[in-house]
């Protein structure tokens, strides 16, 4: 295939098009240039409950408006891209009257996932009236039509979009739908809200919604023959109620709505009209939001992967790097979603608002439009890249395979063009310094048993010398009866003993945590999770197979497990002979790598289970109790970010420094901003900094001070290559300083982490953690609980 540089005839209409967007004319490749002149004019139709489209006719459209925007004179055959954009709009605005089904061509302005194709339609109307030699093929009757549909779809876009409203429907009364949900819903009516506000202007459009009248703009709906709007919007007779005075409105079986209808000013997530670059940033930020990956587990048994189409690869070439689009990791209503197919609908429908604001000028580089191509590069060649391979994903609770022959169905070689042609591929990432690799003495396995689900380890030095680890042994990761096991090594963790059971409650028993006072006494720190039917039933229908939920659900619902009801929630046991025996059990916090005895006596740990996103810190005389909330550092941003499973140590100048998981809100593990967090305290924990960013990914995180005096801080790596990390900082503050450390990077898969670690000799650490062992041959199917003794790089 050949590119062109397209003539530059279009300079004429500079006053409709800032300079900057002609200061690089962009080369389209001419040969599908040609193929989107040549489909057909799109249109739409109204058809109960659903969207009817005709994408690849849609982006073909949607492509020559944009070289249309920059190169209007420019002859495909014998036309102009000018005159093929008019002649596809004329298509759609024109109508002699419904055809033999009632409908005509227009689209059905129904707001929410109706901007599929409904976005590509109204930038290609603006586009249209932004450049002369385009607006001026149409005729009078095409401009007022195109201006009452614009109209029409804003109408759409308030509705579904806006903030005075909060419908779980279109403007049909009956598809399903929430502004809440994934970008495919979202994206293209916020273009379509985006491209009205620029085709009459912020203060114009808002004075067209507080004067809306149904009944008037209704008869210009039918002057116009628009029969698919009119046949949308009065599918249900509601409709033109809530749209003049709102109210409540709730389909059988779904959930309750309610709102204002759209006589005020348009705004979305606080945003007004005056504010089109902003909420084209909300769709964005979100979109080419994820680190980019690629093996995406979707359970214990399934995860993403390439079906190797062209190349052997197991990963994408940009694993790791920002940019990785929403869909490839993210969830529905049965749960965890990877997929090519959601992925590549985000992406038609975002470049298209993108392009359009790029081509017309509005693109605000120096406003976060920098950021934006350096994100979109590495998801758009991500999304290619695996569209090229195949992908095997999970969806809606079922396998999701795409490749892309499947795309191109759907219009991908001009949704693809765009980006080519408008904007920058990757470019190598900067890389500061190489991970270097611990230099390991011996992996270990420490226990391992085919029949449990071994997990979440903690490690201290008993007062006698021993070591003791503590760990959860479960069925599965959520089965209802966990219970809390120790190990014990006499020659440094060599040898260890057969696992002991310490505490098992009749519920299930996890986040098992120890902290060790100077005088040798133990507190053991356990949450118990008192499950139910309607929690299984509620959250894992689709995790587990439903013979092993019905076994759940029968083992909750007898007498045994009602009556340990009172068990559930946080506890502390006391050991006095170095953890043979455990009694006197107390309220106290929950701490999964338990806490520290500060140097005046006072145990300390911090706790997150019952905070609401925040972590707390407890303080007590005695194990014993009574443990008392000091103290909460709270997350920055409770809609976007919760903390969980912090570790708390102190250095010997005093400083308590806490470290924090950060986990995003809906849940998220994989985004590039979930590094973990760290607060500090320089009065015994009496205040507290506010919370920071470690810049190190990894989660969650345990604290080992030092014989020299730094701090250690040990986490799960769950990217590729899979495994357990380390970070070395000198006053818990500064965590960059010195290369992460890579103690092992062969885990099989995400279900990992959790280490804790100890110095054995000065400069000599052993680490536990859980993982499986990524050994083909072997037969454990359920993770089991490891150790690497290593030592520190040399300083």
């Amino acid at each position: 295939m050949t590119k062109i540089i397209l003539p530059l005839l279009a300079l004429l209409a500079a006053f409709a098009f800032p300079a900057t967007a002609r200061e690089n004319l962009p080369s389209f490749d001419s040969e599908v240039l040609a193929r989107a002149v040549a489909e057909k004019s799109p249109r739409w139709k109204f058809v109960r409950g659903t969207r009817y489209r005709e994408l690849p006719e849609t982006f073909a459209m949607q492509l020559v408006a944009n070289a249309a925007a920059l190169h209007p004179d420019h002859r495909i055959g014998d036309t102009t891209l000018a005159a093929s954009l008019a002649t596809k709009i004329q298509y759609f605005l024109r109508n002699d009257g419904p055809d033999a089904d009632g409908n005509t061509n227009e689209p059905e302005a129904q707001g929410g996932i109706g901007g599929w194709s409904h976005n590509a339609a109204a930038w290609s109307l603006l586009i249209a009236k932004r450049t002369p030699e385009i607006w001026i093929l149409l005729t009078d009757d095409d401009r007022a039509r195109a201006d009452v549909l614009m109209q029409a779809m804003a109408v759409g876009g308030h509705f579904t979009h806006g903030d005075a409203n909060d419908y779980h429907v279109l403007l049909d009364g009956i598809s399903w739908y929430h502004k809440s949900w994934n970008p495919n819903h979202i994206e293209g009516y916020a273009g379509v809200m985006i491209a009205a506000s620029y085709y009459f202007g912020a203060d114009n459009l808002d004075t067209f919604f507080t004067t809306f009248d149904y009944a008037k703009f209704r008869q210009q709906l039918t002057t116009f023959q628009f029969h698919n709007i009119l046949q949308t919007w009065e599918n249900e007779p509601a409709m033109a109620g809530l749209l003049m005075q709102g109210g409540a409105y709730q389909r059988p079986n779904r959930p309750p709505g309610h709102g204002r209808g759209i006589r005020q000013p348009f705004t979305y997530r606080g945003l007004t009209l005056h504010q089109p670059w902003e909420i084209y940033l909300t769709q964005s930020d979100r979109l080419w939001s994820k680190a980019v990956r690629t093996q995406v587990n979707v359970d214990a048994n399934r995860a993403g992967r390439l079906l190797n189409r062209q190349t052997d690869a197991t990963v994408s070439p940009y694993e790791g790097q920002m940019g990785m689009i929403y869909e490839f990791e993210a969830m529905d209503n049965a749960g965890l979603r990877t997929s090519l197919g959601y992925a590549y609908d985000c992406a038609m429908i975002h470049l298209g608002t993108a392009a359009s604001l790029k081509v017309l000028g509005e693109w605000q580089s120096d406003g976060g439009g920098d950021d934006v191509e350096q994100r979109m590069a590495i998801g758009m060649a991500d999304l290619i890249f695996k569209a090229n391979e195949g992908y095997e994903g999970w969806a809606n609770g079922r396998l999701s395979s795409y490749d892309i022959t499947d795309l191109q169905k759907n219009g991908s070689d001009y949704i693809f063009e765009l980006w080519h042609a408008l904007f920058p591929e990757p470019t190598s990432p900067v890389v500061a310094q190489a991970a270097p690799f611990a230099t390991v003495l011996e992996h270990d396995t420490i226990y391992a048993d085919s029949k449990y689900y071994v997990a979440w380890p903690d490690i201290v030095r008993a007062g006698n010398g021993d070591l003791l680890v503590t760990f959860c042994s479960t069925e599965e990761h959520v089965s209802p009866d966990g219970k809390a096991v120790l190990m014990r090594s006499t020659d440094n963790g060599h040898t260890w003993s057969g696992p002991e059971t310490i505490y098992n409650s009749p519920a299930d028993d996890r986040d098992i945590g120890l902290t060790r006072h100077p005088d040798g006494t133990l507190a053991l720190h356990v949450w118990t999770t008192f499950w139910t039917q309607e929690l299984y039933e509620k959250n894992y229908a689709n995790a587990y197979t439903p013979e092993l939920r019905q076994k759940w659900i029968e083992h909750v619902n007898t007498p045994a497990y009602r009556n340990a009801e009172d068990d559930q929630g946080r506890w502390t046991l006391t050991s006095r002979d170095h953890g043979k025996t455990w009694t006197d059990r107390v309220r106290g916090p929950d701490a999964v790598h338990g806490g520290i005895v500060l140097d005046n006596g006072t145990w300390l740990t911090a706790a997150y289970r019952e905070e609401k996103g925040n972590v707390a810190i407890f303080t007590a005389p005695a194990s014993t109790g009574p443990w008392v909330k000091s103290n909460v550092i709270k997350t920055p941003t409770t809609d976007t970010l919760r903390f969980g499973e912090p570790h708390v140590a102190q250095l010997p100048s005093g400083r308590l420094v806490v470290a924090i998981r950060a986990t995003s809100i809906p849940y998220d593990d994989s985004g590039d901003h979930l590094q973990f967090w760290l607060a500090t305290s320089d009065d015994h924990g009496a205040t507290w900094s506010e919370p920071f960013s470690s810049g190190r990914w990894g989660f969650p995180v345990h604290l080992t001070v030092l014989s020299d005096g730094r701090l250690l801080a040990t986490y799960g790596y769950r990217r590729v290559p899979y495994g357990q990390r380390a970070s070395i900082s000198s006053d818990g503050e500064n965590w960059e300083e010195l290369p992460e450390i890579i103690i092992r990077a062969d885990a099989p898969n995400r279900d990992l982490g959790y280490p804790a670690s100890i110095e054995i000799a000065p400069g000599e650490i052993l680490t536990v953690y859980y993982q499986e062992t990524g050994n083909p041959e072997d037969t454990h199917s359920r993770p089991t609980i490891m150790s690497t003794r290593w030592t520190l790089p040399a300083r």
